[in-house]
């Protein structure tokens, strides 16, 4: 195949991929890690649905998302004591529910065959 000019596409030497989302669903994960933190103030459970919409900004936005719809919602210090209660529990959720996105396996290990690093 050519490109441009006539030069000859190469393939790459590397590919850079985001883990979440693009290798990895670790939404489930984050969502049971955002509803042992609701719990811990006695407040409802967040659906998976719910959870993903939230995330995207980081850990410290999406917990105050979360609080907002359960109707609590953080400020100032209460945010930032929330935001240091999850660290851990976010350890402890790390990779229970995580898997692999559909195909990921497959082209990954084409890529490996294929020189591609």
């Amino acid at each position: 195949m050519n490109v441009g000019a006539g030069r000859p596409l190469r393939s790459p030497k590397a590919i850079l991929f985001d883990l979440d989302g693009t290798l990895v669903d670790s939404a489930p994960d984050i969502a049971a890690a955002v509803n042992e933190l609701l719990a811990s103030r006695d407040l409802p459970p967040l659906r998976l649905d719910r959870v993903k919409a939230m995330i995207g900004g980081g850990v410290r936005k999406l917990i105050e998302r979360a609080f907002a719809a359960s109707g609590a919602p953080l400020l100032g210090n209460a945010l930032d004591e929330a935001n240091r209660v999850m660290a851990p529990i976010y350890r402890r959720h790390l990779t229970g529910l995580t898997r692999l996105m559909p195909g990921v396996r497959e082209a990954l290990t084409h890529f490996h065959l294929s020189g591609v690093s």
